[in-house]
């Protein structure tokens, strides 16, 4: 099986090169009962700062494992500090006989086309433009930004609990945010799903990998493509406020393809994760993201 590091060699050569371009699974408001229950929790590492990188890709982009390799090394540089969101979207994800998997979602198209992102492979961090290198960036300028964002202060703790039901594949989730200081707008919280581990056709450098691994491949949202309200503004300091989203139902995953027209969204809860990002309303600048695996 081929990873990441394996193939930093061969497309070493595209860093600086990039494609042109060419809705929400359902939430059940109940607590789920089932009988072989996990519990998870980001607790002991709420307390970091932590910042978000989307890199917005697809299988048919023959420069995206290059920006990958970046998503990697930065993910091993921050540890802790930092969580990966893979978005499979738009033209170069969309599936072909030679590429039949699917790995879009609604929320990836959704963003996709909110953020205004323009070619495959480009990406995010925190949703904001720091020291003016711009909202879109290319992986090259990724480093460099990250470095900048992994100083921003906490300004709000997100406490992540999770009781997944393996055997009916429910997944509850709790998310306590507390806020250190005085904030002046209104804080949204998305949750959504991010999967590991996933084997399929790549195209790198003109060349097919047919067991390219895909790593933090967004895969659905718990409460909406955009989240929904944590606490309205203003906001104190020690202010707190407390959300859950129960009985999510991960074998019921659908990805609308077009009107009238789904795919089922099948992944490995053994490699799922969720993700919970605090961001402005306004601005839609990410505050804080927290990462707990569900088992």
């Amino acid at each position: 099986m081929k990873t990441l590091s394996n193939i930093i060699i061969i497309i070493s050569a595209l860093l600086f090169y990039k494609c042109d371009k060419v809705k929400t699974p359902r939430i059940v408001k109940a607590t789920a009962a089932g009988s072989n229950f996990v519990t998870k929790d980001n607790y002991a590492v709420a307390n970091i700062r932590k910042f978000m990188l989307e890199d917005y890709t697809g299988m048919r982009c023959t420069a995206c494992p290059a920006a990958a390799v970046t998503a990697h090394s930065l993910a091993s540089q921050y540890s802790n500090k930092i969580v990966v969101v893979a978005v499979h979207a738009n033209f170069f994800a969309k599936p072909n006989p030679e590429y039949p998997a699917d790995y879009r979602c609604d929320a990836g198209e959704a963003w996709y086309t909110f953020f205004g992102i323009s070619s495959n492979p480009l990406g995010m961090i925190n949703r904001k433009n720091y020291a003016g290198n711009g909202l879109i960036l290319s992986h090259t300028a990724w480093p460099s930004v990250s470095s900048i964002a992994a100083t921003d202060p906490l300004i709000v703790k997100l406490n992540v609990k999770t009781n997944y039901d393996t055997t009916v594949k429910a997944l509850n989730t709790e998310i306590k945010a507390t806020f250190n200081t005085t904030y002046t707008n209104t804080i949204k919280v998305t949750a959504f799903l991010i999967e590991d581990g996933i084997i399929g056709k790549q195209l790198n450098n003109g060349v097919v990998i047919e067991d390219y691994e895909f790593e933090h491949v967004l895969r659905g949202s718990i409460n909406g493509d955009f989240g929904t309200d944590l606490k309205t503004a203003p906001i104190a300091p020690n202010d707190s406020a407390k959300v859950s989203f129960n009985n999510f139902a991960l074998g019921q995953m659908k990805f609308n393809v077009a009107a009238g027209v789904t795919k089922d969204i099948i992944v490995n809860d053994k490699n799922v994760s969720v993700v919970v990002i605090a961001s402005d309303a306004i601005s839609n600048e990410i505050l804080q993201v927290e990462k707990v695996k569900i088992r």
